[in-house]
């Protein structure tokens, strides 16, 4: 593996490039170049709405829960200023005995 630094930095967020890239150089000789990336989605500069979100929820969570179990916990978590204690989000242990 082989990483090359930049030394250009975003205006936006100084701590990051403006544009990163990925190649990747295979057994066979192959390279594959995804291209330079100047966003990526879910940033705060290209926010996902909420549908892709919950999409990107479930996915994380299909290991653990089930897509019903994924969307009730994602709408908590949504809300979870509103909740009137951290208690009423589901644990691990009550999660998966519903």
């Amino acid at each position: 593996m082989k990483l090359i630094s930049v030394e250009a930095f975003d205006t936006r967020d100084p701590a990051h490039s403006p544009t990163e890239r990925v190649v990747i150089r295979l057994a066979n000789g192959e390279i594959l170049d995804g291209g330079e990336i100047a966003r990526i989605r879910g940033h705060a500069y290209d926010p996902m709405d909420p549908d892709e979100l919950r999409t990107k929820f479930a996915d994380c969570a299909k290991k653990t829960h089930t897509g019903k179990e994924a969307r009730h916990l994602f709408d908590l978590l949504q809300g979870v200023d509103k909740l009137p204690s951290p208690r009423d989000l589901p644990t691990c242990k009550t999660i998966f005995t519903q």
